[in-house]
C-alpha cells in the first residue's frame, strides 16, 4: 500500500477541486468520454497531417502521451460524472473546448 504525505495530499485535492470546475463533468459519461476522444483524436492527426511526424519513434512518444491522456482523462471523467448517457456524435465547440482544457 502506497502512502502519500498530508502536504501531496492536499496537492492532489486541489487537483481535483480544479478538475471539478471543468464543464464536461456536467454531462453523462458517455458524452463527456466521445468529447474527449474526439479531441485526443484530432490531437494526435494533427502531427500527421502537418507531416510532422516522420519516424517510428515520433509515433511512439505520441501513442505514449496518447494513452496518458486518455488514461488520466477517462479516470477522471469516469469517476465525476454520472453513468450513462449518449455519445451524442455532433461537434459542439463549447464541450471541444473543455475536452482540450482538460487534458492540457
Amino acid at each position: 500500500m502506497t502512502t502519500i504525505t498530508t502536504s501531496l495530499q492536499l496537492v492532489e485535492d486541489e487537483i481535483d477541486k480544479h478538475y471539478l470546475t471543468n464543464p464536461l463533468v456536467g454531462l453523462p459519461f458517455a458524452k463527456s468520454a466521445w468529447t474527449l476522444l474526439s479531441i485526443v483524436e484530432d490531437n494526435s492527426m494533427f502531427p500527421y497531417i502537418k507531416g510532422y511526424i516522420e519516424t517510428s519513434y515520433e509515433s511512439e512518444a505520441l501513442i505514449s502521451g496518447l494513452k496518458f491522456y486518455l488514461k488520466n482523462s477517462l479516470f477522471w471523467l469516469f469517476s465525476s460524472t454520472a453513468p450513462g448517457g449518449k455519445a451524442v456524435q455532433a461537434h459542439n465547440e463549447a464541450d471541444y473546448g473543455n475536452a482540450q482544457n482538460l487534458i492540457s
